[in-house]
């Protein structure tokens, strides 16, 4: 497991291959490189996306812990910053996402936790793991994510969004301390 910083992808991205642009290695290579073994990505987090991103160093590892992924039986805590007040302490949106011309079942639970200085911090809750899940949810009530460039106008230079902790079945607990902002 790795606390990710901002703006790291989780692999080599394959479009700037195939188009000859400039690669950089993503997370994974750096860390096959460094350890001088092969990994396997079990979670993975957008390259604006900071905190618990996990690696199987076995292809026997990673299938167990993926299946607890595939099986949604790990709970995900992520924070998030908004500058949107609500009305509402609490959201749980069940609604589909579209993901290259597939609506997936998705479902996110987010809760207020605190404000101050006209932001506020919110805990989502994924109970499915859809690309770009908690920031399409969090727009769709109304809580943009603070300099979300994608999907609300981007004032900061990176996105506020932090996977907070990881909770495997089997009790394994994965936490990454939040972010100084």
């Amino acid at each position: 497991a790795i606390d990710k910083s901002y703006g790291f992808n989780a692999h080599t991205n394959d479009s700037k291959l195939e188009h000859g642009d400039a690669i950089e290695d993503g997370l994974i290579e750096i860390y096959e490189k460094q350890l001088g073994q092969k990994l396997h990505i079990i979670h993975r987090l957008d390259q604006t996306t900071t905190g618990v991103m996990i690696f199987g160093k076995t292809q026997d590892t990673a299938k167990k812990y993926k299946e607890f992924f595939y099986d949604r039986e790990v709970k995900k805590n992520y924070l998030f910053i908004t500058k949107n007040k609500s009305a509402q302490q609490t959201y749980v949106m069940d609604q589909p996402i579209l993901h290259k011309g597939k609506e997936l079942e998705a479902k996110t639970e987010l809760k207020f936790l605190n404000s101050s200085s006209g932001f506020s911090l919110w805990q989502a809750n994924p109970y499915t793991g859809r690309n770009h899940q908690i920031r399409i949810h969090a727009k769709v009530a109304g809580l943009c994510i603070y300099s979300d460039s994608k999907y609300e106008s981007a004032t900061n230079s990176f996105l506020c969004l932090h996977n907070l902790q990881i909770k495997f079945p089997n009790g394994l607990i994965i936490r990454s301390e939040p972010p100084a902002y």
